[in-house]
């Protein structure tokens, strides 16, 4: 069986070929799929940092595109995550996928029965 890209130098070299075409249309049966495909344009300094940051959380570029539509169309995404990073007194972040709506409203959502533990474990 050819592949893909055979098929399409094939094509490609008999693109002018009278005895490959035909004037007659050909019936072809199509079935909805169910998705839609979007095409838009990118900096390459974004898309660079879109697939940098799909390697990093285990996701296709595609996947990662979909669960960030999700989010800032106020739904869930599949797996809640919170990614903490610490680079020193002065380098502290936390980036989450949960919607800021499902969030906790106060400075900190840390259940008071774990505050002593926390509080305990700190430097």
């Amino acid at each position: 069986m050819e592949n893909g890209r055979d098929v399409a130098e094939e094509l490609w070299e008999h693109r002018n070929d009278p005895d490959e075409w035909s004037e007659e249309a050909e019936d072809v049966e199509t079935r909805p799929s169910g998705s839609a495909v979007l095409s838009f344009r990118l900096p390459w300094e974004e898309l660079e940092e879109l697939d940098e940051a799909a390697t990093e959380s285990g996701e296709s570029l595609s996947e990662f595109i979909r669960q960030a539509v999700r989010l800032r169309l106020g739904g869930r995404s599949k797996v809640p995550v919170v990614v903490v990073t610490f680079g020193g007194a002065r380098d502290f972040g936390v980036r989450t996928n949960i919607p800021e709506q499902l969030r906790g409203a106060e400075p900190s959502s840390v259940p008071d029965s774990d505050r002593d533990l926390l509080a305990s474990t700190a430097p």
